[in-house]
């Protein structure tokens, strides 16, 4: 089983990207219209990229840049074999089919890849994915309505279905 790209530690993530400097105007002042601070990661084997540019050290905006890779390469790539019972990464997350993480934990792009990858495996299903995942379907629920743009994809595979469309809490 290949690991996700999500879950890959920094230097190998890295590694598989593209960096390219960045200069855009915004706050910051002068400093920032003249110096290429702005970071564009572009991961190289399935082109996902991310950007972070608001910050005025390139130091900064790489690491903004590289978490926000890592959640759009979560959302975006699907793993293509699941085994039947989720990651040790995700048991060391759950206690009593309760998800314990918050969105601002480095584990969240890794976990958020699991999760979708079970719901995409069920067909949009939330019982099932959250049954094979050991929680309830109010935090799978939770966990995929903190970013935008993976409760967008999963009410795009549910509309395929012919479900109903999911409301952020």
């Amino acid at each position: 089983m290949t690991i996700h790209p999500a879950r890959l530690p920094d230097d190998v993530l890295l590694g598989e990207t593209r960096l390219e400097r960045l200069r855009r105007g915004g706050p910051g002042g002068q400093r920032r219209n003249k110096v290429s601070t702005g970071v564009k990661l572009v991961h190289q084997p399935t082109l996902v990229e991310a950007t972070a540019t608001e910050r005025r050290s390139g130091r900064e905006n790489q690491a903004t840049a590289l978490r926000r890779l890592r959640i759009a390469l979560a959302i975006q790539i699907r793993s293509p074999s699941l085994k039947g019972s989720p990651t040790s990464l995700w048991r060391e997350r759950t206690q009593n089919e309760k998800l314990v993480l918050s969105g601002r934990h480095k584990d969240f792009p890794a976990i958020l890849a699991e999760a979708l990858d079970h719901l995409h495996a069920s067909g949009g299903d939330f019982a099932r994915a959250a049954s094979k995942l050991q929680i309830t379907r109010s935090q799978l629920m939770k966990l995929i309505s903190q970013t935008g743009a993976a409760l967008e994809m999963v009410n795009r595979w549910r509309k395929e279905k012919g479900l109903g469309k999911l409301k952020k809490r």
